[in-house]
């Protein structure tokens, strides 16, 4: 799977990710994720994606602004996002298929393309529990589908930095006028996440 940093979206409908312009990695179109129960009757997955990229040295920076929301997309406006490019992310997910909940933890690794005060990820339909940029707790805040974190300290341009977010929530599908749907599609022993390219929130 690839990632692209500027399309950086958040869940595949409720998987907390950055996930949007996936692809298998011979570069074929993906964004199928499946999630498999137990004998125990929960579904449990991990998966991690190391993305292009060359991290810099993160350095002290009292200045910065908050990254714009969406990535400029032609056809997607409102999806993605910028200020970072992703290098890696990694999900641990926790899904019970009887009642439909999903509890995540995303950790993800990017570095700053500009000086940030604050930036933001697509999630939707799932509630933040917590979230932390460098191990220290970040400010949070929802807004439809756009999830802000302010960092304690600014991020300089050229910095890594290491965002953990958890969230819970019901995740949902997302229908399209053409009866499309995309997102969290549930099976008869699970789930599979179809994420491109709104789907990924």
């Amino acid at each position: 799977m690839k990632t692209s940093g500027r399309l950086a979206a958040l869940a595949v409908a409720g998987l907390l990710a950055a996930l949007p312009a996936c692809s298998e990695p011979d570069g074929r179109g993906g964004g199928g994720a499946g999630v498999r129960t137990g004998a125990d009757g929960r579904a449990s997955a991990r998966t991690g994606v190391d993305t292009a990229g060359t991290a810099a040295p993160r350095t002290g920076f009292r200045g910065g602004h908050a990254a714009a929301s969406g990535a400029g997309d032609p056809y997607f406006p409102g999806l993605g996002n910028v200020g970072y490019d992703i290098t890696h992310y990694a999900l641990t997910l926790a899904y019970d298929p009887g009642s439909g909940r999903l509890e995540g933890t995303a950790e993800i690794t990017a570095r700053a393309t500009a000086d940030l005060s604050a930036f933001n990820l697509d999630l939707l339909g799932m509630r933040v529990l917590s979230a932390t940029v460098d191990g220290r707790k970040a400010r949070v805040r929802q807004d439809g589908q756009e999830l802000t974190l302010q960092p304690h300290d600014h991020l300089r341009k050229g910095a890594a930095f290491r965002s953990v977010v958890r969230y819970a929530g019901t995740p949902e599908s997302i229908t399209h006028d053409n009866g499309w749907r995309e997102g969290w599609l549930k099976t008869d022993n699970g789930a599979v996440a179809f994420g491109e390219p709104t789907g990924s929130m």
